[in-house]
C-alpha cells in the first residue's frame, strides 16, 4: 500500500500534483510473502512530469529479500603489505563496515586496552549507521623502541560487537633517542702488543659516527671497523656516534700498548749433552705471566718463581720454555739436550756404571794380547740393544732398532744385516770373541764398529766409557 502525508490510497495510485517547494511524504508498505526466496527483489520507481514544461525525471529503487535471521555485521581492515611504523610517524587503516545481514543501531568504532605507547589515535567518522567507511588514525611515541605492539579494534552496534587486532611493527626512531652504539671490539678495558687496532662495532646507519674526532664512514647497516694507531702505555679512544637532532652517544676505550717483552730467568743449567732421563728446570718471571714448558702450564708463586720436571727420550730433545704476558708478548727460551747411554767400566774392576748408576760385573773386563776384552751382553743391553745365544752354534745376534749383528765364540768374522737393505756386511774383528766364566768377551773395538758407539780411554785409570 502507497500512503500519502498519512493517507492510505487505494486503487490506482493517483497522481499527486505539488506546487514548487512544496513537500509530501510518501509511505510505500510492503510484506514478504512467506514463500519469497532469499535475494527476490521488488522493483519501484517515481516519476516526476513538469506541468510548465517537457522535463521529466525518474527515481528508481529496490526492495531486496534477505535471510531471516538476526541483524549483525562485518567488519573489515584494510591493511598495507608492510605494516613497519617509524615511532613518530603516522598511519592510517581502511575500516569498512557492512550489513549481515542487517543492522537497525549505529555502528560505533573504539581501540579496546590500553597501549601506553601510543601517542594519539583517531577513527574518522567514529560512528554511523552501516555500511560504515571510516579511516583510523594512529602515532606512537617518538622514543618508543623496537617493538610489535598488538591494536584491538572494537566496532559495536547495540548488543552487537565485532573485534579485530592489528599487529604493527614500531621502528625506533634513530632521531628522538640518542643513537645506540655497540662496540665489538676492543672491550673498554684491554691491553695489546700491537701497534695498530682495529675498532669494531655497530650504530644508526643515519647517525655521525667519530673516533677521536675523525669521522668513520658505515656499512649500509650501520657497522663499522677502523683502524687506530697506539702509542706505548696507555692509550683514550673516544667513539662518538650523534643524530640528526645532536642526540649522542660516547663509550670511551682504555687500551694499553705494551710491547716489552717479560723477563724470564732460567735458574737450572741445561746440558747440551746428559745420560739423566728427566730433567728439573726451575726459573723466574713476571707474576702477571704464563709459563709453559712445551705444552705444560707451570705454576707461579708470588715472586714469579716456578719449577717443572720434563722427561727426556733418548736421542734429541727440544726444550722451549715460553712466558707470556697479558700483551701476550712471549719471551722464549730454546733449548737442544742429547740423551746419551754411558757405560763406564775398568779394567780389572767388577764395579761398572750404566747411565751414572752403579753396577756389579759378573766378571771384570782384561786386556789379552795387547786387546781390551770387555763383556758385550752386558754393554748391548746397557745401550738398548736386545741379546740372543744359540747353543748350538755358539752364536750371538745383538739386535738394535733396524739392524742385526751375528758373532760367533772362536770367529773373527762378524755379520751385519740392515733391515731393507740387500746382503750384509761383513768385519773382521781384532780377536775372535771367547766365554770367559759363563760370559761372553769381544775385543772393545767391535763395540764402536759393530754397534756405532763412541769410546773414551782413560789409561792412567784404565777406565773405558762407551758412550751412544
Amino acid at each position: 500500500s502507497v500512503s500519502v502525508d498519512g493517507k492510505e490510497q487505494s486503487g490506482n495510485i493517483p497522481n499527486l500534483v505539488l506546487d514548487s517547494y512544496e513537500k509530501a511524504n510518501i509511505t510505500i508498505n510492503y510484506q514478504i510473502p512467506q514463500d519469497a526466496s532469499v535475494n527476490a527483489s521488488q522493483d519501484f520507481s517515481f516519476i516526476i512530469d513538469s506541468l510548465t514544461s517537457s522535463q521529466q525525471k525518474t527515481y528508481k529503487s529496490k526492495i531486496n529479500v534477505i535471510e531471516s535471521r538476526p541483524p549483525g555485521f562485518i567488519m573489515e581492515i584494510e591493511e598495507p603489505d608492510n605494516m613497519d611504523l617509524m615511532a613518530g610517524d603516522e598511519l592510517t587503516l581502511k575500516i569498512k563496515v557492512t550489513p549481515d545481514p542487517y543492522v537497525n543501531d549505529d555502528v560505533v568504532l573504539s581501540l579496546k586496552g590500553e597501549v601506553s605507547e601510543l601517542e594519539t589515535f583517531n577513527f574518522e567518522p567514529e560512528s554511523g549507521k552501516a555500511p560504515l567507511e571510516s579511516t583510523f588514525s594512529f602515532s606512537f611515541k617518538e622514543k618508543t623502541q623496537d617493538k610489535k605492539v598488538n591494536l584491538m579494534i572494537e566496532a559495536k552496534s547495540g548488543t552487537i560487537t565485532k573485534t579485530q587486532v592489528v599487529t604493527v611493527n614500531v621502528l625506533r626512531n634513530p632521531d628522538a633517542v640518542p643513537p645506540v652504539l655497540d662496540i665489538v671490539f676492543p672491550s673498554k678495558e684491554c691491553i695489546t702488543n700491537k701497534s695498530e687496532i682495529t675498532v669494531t662495532g655497530m650504530t644508526d646507519a643515519q647517525a655521525i659516527l667519530t673516533i677521536n674526532g675523525n669521522e668513520v664512514q658505515k656499512e649500509k647497516n650501520g657497522s663499522f671497523e677502523q683502524k687506530v694507531t697506539l702509542t706505548e702505555g696507555m692509550n683514550e679512544i673516544t667513539v662518538i656516534a650523534k643524530n640528526r637532532k645532536g642526540l649522542e652517544t660516547r663509550v670511551v676505550l682504555n687500551v694499553e700498548l705494551d710491547t716489552v717483552l717479560p723477563i724470564l730467568e732460567i735458574e737450572t743449567e741445561i746440558p747440551e749433552e746428559t745420560c739423566k732421563r728427566e730433567i728439573t728446570i726451575k726459573g723466574k718471571t713476571e707474576t702477571n705471566c704464563v709459563v709453559k714448558i712445551g705444552n705444560q702450564d707451570l705454576v707461579l708463586d708470588k715472586e714469579g718463581r716456578f719449577e717443572a720436571t720434563v722427561a727426556l727420550e733418548h736421542g734429541w730433545n727440544g726444550i722451549e720454555i715460553t712466558s707470556s704476558d697479558n700483551a701476550f708478548n712471549e719471551a722464549i727460551k730454546s733449548y737442544d739436550v742429547i740423551v746419551v747411554n754411558i757405560v763406564k767400566l775398568r779394567i780389572g774392576d767388577q764395579k761398572a756404571s750404566v747411565n751414572e748408576e752403579e753396577v756389579t760385573l759378573d766378571v771384570a773386563p782384561y786386556i789379552k794380547n795387547d786387546r781390551t776384552m770387555v763383556p758385550i751382553r752386558f754393554i748391548a743391553e746397557a745401550l738398548g740393544a736386545e741379546v740372543g745365544w744359540e747353543n748350538a752354534t755358539k752364536s750371538i745376534t745383538i739386535t738394535k732398532d733396524d739392524i742385526t749383528i751375528s758373532i760367533k765364540i772362536g770367529s773373527v768374522e762378524a755379520l751385519i744385516k740392515e733391515e731393507g737393505v740387500i746382503g750384509r756386511e761383513k768385519i773382521i774383528l781384532e780377536a775372535a770373541p771367547e766365554i770367559v766364566s759363563g760370559r761372553t768377551f769381544v775385543p772393545l773395538r767391535f763395540v764402536s764398529e759393530a754397534i756405532g758407539a763412541s769410546i773414551d780411554w782413560n789409561s792412567e785409570l784404565k777406565e773405558i766409557t762407551i758412550k751412544q
